[in-house]
């Protein structure tokens, strides 16, 4: 759905992240012992790592360099720090990989229960939600996951892709600008922005 035929961005997004992250299992398993001889970083959307990160992702001059960027943002914003979260994130983003959406729902209902300050998990929930046309829940868990990180520019542009389902233009284009305030190389979501203001041109309802 979406423009074009394109999925959900936020949709796409989790799934991108897990093909990186296979990609990069076994360099990880190399340094793991040297992440835990040292004081690790605050997990998921207070890591102090993303300050940098986010200026960089503005500069970038290149959509390339825009995407491995966000690649690490996304690799911090996953991860919990607490065991029992971070597996059953996986077992919700597994189960969301083949559509089993009463699985996915029911390990991040669990996420956010056991941890309701972990932004990640709530958009994580928003997605699923949006899966089963449950806009409502959707929208509340993306404005919930923004009162957290209110950089997430995946929620944001989630947003957007929510509010384009329940026929509100405008609110998707609002949304969808500010995802690309925050991150100025999200290709297909300036073209949604190019298109939606042409469609609400004269007629901003």
């Amino acid at each position: 759905m979406g423009f074009h035929g394109r999925p959900p961005l936020f949709l796409t997004r989790h799934i991108f992240y897990r093909k990186c992250m296979r990609r990069f299992s076994i360099a990880l398993a190399l340094v793991a012992v040297c992440v835990l001889a040292t004081p690790s970083a605050r997990a998921g959307q207070d890591d102090p790592r993303l300050k940098d990160l986010f200026g960089e992702l503005k500069d970038a001059t290149s959509s390339l360099e825009a995407r491995v960027i966000e690649t690490k943002i996304w690799k911090i914003w996953i991860e919990n720090g607490d065991p029992q979260v971070d597996a059953l994130m996986d077992r919700g983003m597994d189960a969301m990989s083949i559509d089993d959406t009463d699985t996915a729902l029911a390990a991040f209902n669990e996420v956010v229960k056991l941890d309701d300050k972990f932004a990640e998990g709530f958009n994580k929930r928003a997605t699923v939600e949006f899966m089963q046309h449950d806009y409502d829940a959707s929208v509340a868990d993306i404005k919930r996951t923004l009162e957290l990180e209110p950089r997430h520019f995946g929620a944001l542009a989630g947003l957007g892709e929510v509010y384009l389902a329940m026929h509100d233009k405008a609110a998707a284009l609002k949304a969808f600008e500010a995802a690309l305030a925050i991150d100025p190389k999200l290709e297909h979501v300036q073209e949604a922005v190019d298109e939606l203001k042409q469609q609400l041109e004269g007629n901003p309802t």
